[in-house]
């Protein structure tokens, strides 16, 4: 099962009532999310607790996140190289989804570092392909991680695993 934790913002327009006491099976953990808006185009990004792994969505529908963010989460894991089974297990655990409030205000800070850098990084370019642009963040040194790689993280939980 697959925990997303919202902001009091996304929070309110989850059809399906908010759960406490529930955690990710997922290697990567609970997920949080909030809304990025660049230049007048919504996007939901979502950041990894385990690995801080920044993966971003079209649109501000947090209620599509069950039925997209794993095909999302798949093309992002694919693109670093992770291991077709390692993927296939990670995203077949994103498929049962629960909604409930962020918890932590370390995944918080990283997840606006990597809003600020969207609103910088996003108007350079004409096409904006969301999985790019994960892959583009996760190569982002973080406080929080010791200053490693998001993706750097990810690779060795899902390697480990």
């Amino acid at each position: 099962m697959l925990v997303i934790r919202c902001t009091r913002e996304l929070l309110q327009h989850v059809a399906s009532p908010a759960v406490d006491d529930v955690s990710s099976t997922t290697v990567l953990g609970d997920w949080f999310a909030q809304e990025v808006v660049v230049d007048d185009r919504p996007f939901i990004l979502l950041v990894s607790r385990m690995s801080r792994l920044p993966v971003i969505m079209p649109g501000t529908d947090v209620t599509s996140i069950p039925s997209d963010f794993a095909g999302a989460l798949e093309q992002v894991l694919l693109r670093l190289g992770i291991a077709p089974e390692a993927v296939s297990s990670e995203v077949a655990e994103c498929r049962k989804v629960a909604f409930t409030a962020g918890d932590s205000s370390s995944v918080r800070a990283s997840g606006n570092d990597f809003a600020r850098r969207m609103k910088r990084y996003m108007p350079e370019w004409t096409q904006t392909d969301p999985t790019e642009l994960s892959l583009l963040l996760g190569d982002v040194p973080l406080k929080a991680l010791g200053f490693a790689l998001p993706r750097e993280v990810t690779q060795r939980l899902l390697e480990d695993d």
